[in-house]
């Protein structure tokens, strides 16, 4: 059985990982784009590079993952295309995993409230709860847009933030912080790879033709 590629373009912070069940990641790359809308011609030369690097063929991959959202419009968008392509082109499996929970995936077990945090540009931030349960991360809120002066007013401690944390207007006014254990993560793919190889290996896919990310409205003005 050949490796799985995954595709996360979510946000700035891309990245793409090969994935190999058992044996574990073979490679994994990240980069952090200038800007979202360059996403769509970063991340297919970088795909075709990572494919050379280890003698690979699309025709030899077992799978392909994308990230979800959600994210950046444009970014996820980028991610789909390519991803959907890939599908498509060769019969090759797709599986659909949510961003947010990858950022979940990556941190240890704790019993504590989990935050995962994603970038949404122009001083907002995507943000979903999690708790550790029956071995497992579970997603304990639904995902919602907000921004980091509204998430300080909200959090209680104990908790543990995590994520994509050096964002605009980040900084926790006195006393906000208090409680909280706060973990930036690095890059996504190789997460979003290990949770949709568990899938793979359920014999659960996606449809290419249906599969679309997902984003999240922007809140009214006063909501």
């Amino acid at each position: 059985m050949g490796p799985l590629l995954a595709i996360d373009t979510s946000s700035r912070q891309a990245s793409l990982a090969l994935f190999e069940g058992p044996r574990g990641r073979i490679d994994l790359i990240g980069w952090w784009s200038l800007q979202a809308s360059a996403l769509g011609r970063e991340v297919a030369p970088r795909v075709v590079d990572l494919l050379k690097t280890h003698q690979l063929r699309a025709a030899d991959l077992a799978a392909v993952a994308v990230a979800l959202g959600p994210g950046s419009f444009t970014g996820l968008r980028a991610g789909m295309s390519l991803a959907k392509g890939f599908s498509l082109a060769g019969g090759i499996p797709l599986l659909g995993i949510p961003t947010a929970d990858a950022v979940a995936h990556m941190q240890e077990p704790i019993d504590l409230p989990l935050w995962a945090i994603l970038d949404a540009g122009r001083g907002r931030i995507c943000v979903s709860g999690y708790r550790h349960q029956q071995g497992q991360w579970r997603r304990a809120s639904e995902y919602r847009l907000t921004t980091w002066p509204a998430l300080w007013g909200e959090l209680r401690g104990p908790a543990l933030v995590c994520g994509e944390l050096s964002t605009e207007g980040f900084e926790p006014p006195a006393g906000a912080g208090d409680g909280l254990t706060l973990r930036p993560s690095g890059p996504r793919a190789a997460a979003i790879a290990a949770l949709a190889w568990e899938r793979y290996t359920r014999g659960e896919v996606d449809d290419p033709i249906a599969l679309e990310p997902f984003y999240l409205p922007t809140p009214a003005m006063g909501a």
